[in-house]
């Protein structure tokens, strides 16, 4: 967006001294975004819950090339499916309160806990 302009009376229609440079500066606008959004699975067995999965979106600077989006708090909590544990997060190295490139699948995935067993009377 226009931030100023140099000199400053400078104006259209306005004469000027041959040879002047009239230097206009533009600032970045941060109220024109693009749309960002990264997307929650969990997996067991194989197996996405869709019911679990969500999408959470916001917002980045239009001319931003490579978009991205903050990890919302809570948003990667493991859920409890019984007589599954959790196994691994993908991408590994996504976290809460960091940014991920917009469009990112974080997909959390949970196998059998043999532990877990019922007591046969």
């Amino acid at each position: 967006k226009f931030d100023s302009m140099t000199p400053a009376d400078a104006e259209e229609g306005k004469a000027v001294a041959s040879g002047t440079v009239i230097t206009i500066k533009y600032v970045k606008d941060e109220n024109v975004t693009q749309p960002t959004s990264y997307t929650v699975k969990h997996v067991v067995d194989g197996v996405e819950k869709v019911e679990d999965t969500k999408t959470y979106n916001s917002t980045a600077w239009i001319n931003e090339e490579n978009p991205t989006i903050v990890v919302e708090e809570g948003s990667l909590a493991q859920k409890e499916y019984t007589g599954y544990k959790f196994d691994s997060m993908t991408p590994a190295d996504a976290e809460e309160g960091k940014a991920v490139a917009s469009g990112t699948v974080i997909t959390i995935k949970y196998v059998k806990d043999e532990n877990v067993t019922n007591q046969v009377c």
